[in-house]
């Protein structure tokens, strides 16, 4: 089972959206070396906190799979195996990690003491949303964003120690729904080619 970090959610967001004196020069740095893995796991958090979903990256011989649309095209960065709580399906996302943090190329910082003002920061959320999705067309602005919404494949899927696929290899079936339950296998879900 791979060792995990505990990081203080809060803290995290401080750091990337606030911009404090000692998050300069640093940012860049952690961001291009855990940038995805850090934010896969804060969506996955914000799953399991909000909506009482647990989920797992999809993996082959430990490393990320990445949705594909085929041999050539756009990658997206991760699956994420997602499954709820009671009767639902599990589901299968296709997922982006953009950084849009302060540090970030065009990044704009939060005030600081704003961080916990909900008028604020929905406020700021929504004009964030509109600079990277045009609301006439109703689609993303640059290609960088919208590639999430390009349908991929959907890899095969060993649910359990035995190595039973579940879910399977089916051409441009976006975003999925997996039948079956994950069983036997701690940490990240393994993907067969």
């Amino acid at each position: 089972m791979p060792n995990k970090l505990k990081v203080n959610i809060s803290e995290v967001l401080s750091f990337f959206d606030e911009c404090p004196k000692d998050s300069r020069r640093h940012a860049t740095a952690i961001v291009s070396v855990l940038g995805e893995d850090l934010g896969v796991s804060l969506l996955q958090s914000c799953l399991e906190q909000q909506f009482a979903v647990t989920s797992t990256v999809v993996t082959e011989n430990g490393i990320p799979r990445t949705p594909t649309p085929g041999a050539s095209g756009a990658r997206l960065d991760r699956w994420l195996l997602a499954n709820p709580a009671g009767p639902e399906k599990r589901r299968l996302y296709q997922v982006e990690i953009k950084n849009w943090s302060a540090h970030a190329i065009g990044g704009r910082e939060i005030p600081n003491g704003r961080r916990h003002d909900e008028a604020f920061l929905k406020a700021y959320r929504i004009e964030r949303w509109h600079q990277v999705w045009n609301t006439d067309l109703d689609c993303f602005r640059w290609p960088e964003c919208g590639k999430v919404l390009t349908q991929m494949y959907i890899p095969k899927l060993n649910d359990n120690a035995e190595g039973n696929p579940s879910g399977g290899r089916s051409p441009r079936s976006g975003i999925a729904q997996a039948g079956g339950v994950v069983s036997g296998i701690p940490g990240s879900v393994r993907a067969k080619r």
